[in-house]
């Protein structure tokens, strides 16, 4: 009797653990996408005023990518937790 509750706080805990980390990823890949459309807007800025440099396209190009990569990470850790 006591096992069986014990499993089910076990699962409990592990589902908990998988809702996280699959939320934390929904929040990085929205993070990561809205920052792709600003990355193009950006270039948009960039093709019609080249004197403004590419600095900001390619810093908000790069954070960009970084978030969509913890994005990913976050979704193999959820997968992963046993």
């Amino acid at each position: 009797m006591l096992s069986a509750i014990l499993a089910r706080i076990l699962r409990a805990i592990r589902q908990g653990r998988r809702i996280f980390h699959l939320t934390i990823a929904a929040i990085f890949l929205v993070l990561g996408g809205s920052g792709a459309v600003l990355a193009l807007e950006l270039w948009e800025d960039y093709r019609h005023t080249p004197s403004n440099g590419l600095w900001a396209f390619g810093a908000v190009a790069v954070f960009s990518v970084i978030l969509v990569s913890f994005g990913l990470h976050s979704i193999a850790r959820a997968r992963s937790v046993r």
